[in-house]
């Protein structure tokens, strides 16, 4: 007697719902679970990359004070040179030390101001477009920072400014072949650093030209380079308690250690 099979009855025994529902539960937590743990991670890890770029930005901010400490006493240095330099403009011919003008306008008018402050960090932060990873108060302090920095760089920009209008107007009066004669030394080689030599010289080196009503005019565009000096001078040391404040402010917020 042969034993006929329904076509439709199955091979083993059918899944209940509970159980497709336990796999569908175990397939949700496992891509659930993998999605929060990369996201943990992209969280430490741009936690880990926020504390670094803070850490190179206050390395920055210690670079530009250890700037403005050196310049401070050169700028009062200029301060009293160009005030030196005014005073003789209006000396009479006979009377003016042209030793002194053209060591002034040699040293200070003519002297390299690396004044600018330049905080790689905050500018890589602003081109990459991570300043998303700053957090907390962090941001507000990063963009008053940002504000200072670039009303520093301004009022840089007028000094240098007007430091180029008393250099262009010098070379009216101040004789180059005199700059190189007075700092030649007996082998014959320049010292381009040597503006100290004038102030050596047994003789008054002559001017390119004596005019009185030209000399006042120069005289009037150094005294705007010697104010301008003295606001640098003010704005600098300003600037050391703002960085030392911002210094202070990221350490502590970050806990980074020395």
């Amino acid at each position: 007697m042969e034993v006929h099979h329904h076509p439709h009855a199955p091979h083993g025994e059918k899944k209940t719902f509970k159980e497709y529902f336990l796999e569908f539960l175990m397939i949700f937590l496992a891509v659930t679970m993998g999605f929060l743990s990369e996201s943990i991670r992209e969280h430490f890890h741009e936690r880990r990359q926020e504390k670094e770029y803070i850490s190179s930005l206050v390395g920055d901010l210690r670079s530009d004070t250890a700037k403005i400490n050196h310049y401070i006493p050169v700028l009062r240095s200029a301060y009293m040179g160009l005030d030196t330099l005014v005073t003789q403009c209006y000396l009479p011919s006979n009377k003016m030390d042209t030793r002194k003008m053209y060591y002034s306008y040699h040293h200070y008018c003519r002297q390299w101001y690396d004044l600018k402050l330049y905080d790689k960090t905050l500018v890589q932060l602003k081109s990459s477009g991570n300043m998303r990873l700053i957090s907390g108060k962090a941001v507000d302090s990063l963009a008053l920072l940002d504000d200072r920095m670039e009303y520093f760089n301004d009022r840089l920009a007028y000094f240098l400014a007007s430091q180029s209008q008393a250099i262009e107007e010098g070379l009216n009066f101040f004789d180059y072949a005199a700059y190189t004669k007075a700092n030649t030394d007996s082998t014959g080689n320049l010292d381009i650093m040597g503006e100290q030599g004038f102030l050596t010289l047994s003789y008054r080196p002559s001017l390119l030209k004596y005019d009185p009503a030209s000399l006042r005019h120069f005289a009037g565009n150094i005294g705007l380079f010697r104010n301008q000096t003295l606001l640098m001078i003010q704005l600098m040391q300003g600037k050391i308690s703002e960085l030392t404040e911002s210094i202070t402010f990221f350490k502590d917020t970050y806990h980074l250690n020395e």
